[in-house]
């Protein structure tokens, strides 16, 4: 038996089926979150509030015991499945998307 050091990588499998317009759509909105979010600064208030700025203004982002999260900004309201370039720092730093052991 050999053993490795660390966890063992996983492959990604290969989709079979080609992507929806709406699985297109999601995809290249949240390339551009992303990439408008890595310019942006993050930090906690408190009470699961945190304050983003870098923009024209700073936001607040609410996270509910739920794990929902909230964004002070007219862009939240419209972003598809309510992903606002200030949720995607606050995933991208606290939340599901953190890089974690790099």
């Amino acid at each position: 038996m050999t053993y490795t050091k660390g966890a063992a990588k996983t492959k990604k499998r290969k989709r079979t089926e080609p992507l929806t317009p709406e699985e297109k759509a999601d995809r290249r909105q949240r390339k551009a979150m992303k990439q408008r979010a890595a310019i942006l600064s993050i930090t906690p208030l408190g009470n699961n509030r945190f304050q983003v700025w870098g923009g024209e203004n700073p936001h607040v982002v609410t996270v509910s015991i739920d794990g929902d999260m909230f964004c002070d900004c007219e862009g939240w309201k419209h972003a598809r499945h309510n992903n606002c370039s200030h949720v995607m720092k606050y995933r991208l730093v606290y939340g599901d998307l953190k890089k974690v052991g790099k």
